[in-house]
Order: C-alpha cells, then sequence, then structure tokens
C-alpha cells in the first residue's frame, strides 16, 4: 500500500459526532421570552465557537438544541456555551427589570445533555 505525505495545514477536520441539549427554567417557571427564542440569531451567536446548530426549537419552559460538533469541542462545552448564550445573554435582554431582580440569585436554565 502507498502512502503518500502531506502537509498537515491541507488536512480538514469534518463535524463528527452531534450533541442534543435540553435547557429547563429554573422550577420550570414560564418565560414568555423563552418561546421566541430565534434560531438563527442563537446560530450566529455559536457560530464563532465552532458550534453548528441543526435544530432549535423552545417553549416557555424549555430550549432544545441538535448541533454538530468538531472533534475538538466537548459535549461540556458546547453546553456551557449554548447555556451561556441563552441565559446570561438572550433571556436577561429579553426580560423586564422587575423580572430580573426576582431571578437574579439563580440561573434562569438547567442543562440535561445527551451525545450520539
Amino acid at each position: 500500500m502507498l502512502i503518500r505525505p502531506y502537509p498537515p495545514d491541507e488536512l480538514e477536520l469534518a463535524w463528527c459526532y452531534r450533541a442534543y441539549l435540553r435547557a429547563r427554567t429554573y422550577r420550570l417557571h414560564r418565560r414568555a421570552a423563552l418561546a421566541l427564542l430565534d434560531g438563527r440569531k442563537l446560530r450566529s451567536d455559536l457560530e464563532p465557537y465552532g458550534i453548528h446548530l441543526l435544530d432549535v426549537a423552545a417553549n416557555e419552559t424549555d430550549v432544545m438544541l441538535l448541533a454538530s460538533l468538531l472533534p475538538t469541542e466537548s459535549v461540556a462545552g458546547f453546553a456551557r456555551k449554548a447555556k451561556g448564550r441563552i441565559s446570561s445573554k438572550w433571556l436577561r435582554e429579553q426580560v423586564s427589570a422587575e423580572d430580573r431582580r426576582a431571578t437574579a440569585r439563580r440561573s434562569d436554565v438547567s442543562v440535561h445533555q445527551n451525545h450520539c
């Protein structure tokens, strides 16, 4: 068998595995703004991290994401980045100041994850 040498910079990694993430609000408190989660906005927020979102679904208590990750990205890293974008950035921009004070001492979403 003949194996030809190749320069390492010509090697490109394919998207290698998919991860499913489900984030729920704290104690299943309903957040009307969460149902308005825009998949395009979330995709653009996660794209710089090398996370390719395949599907986004949301309602008042749950956010479900299906993403394709690079081999170098861990599922825990994906969950942390996605939760940060949803809870710390997007959702806090959407809720009122009164709502923000009520939830200031706890996280807005918790994460349950699986990967395949």
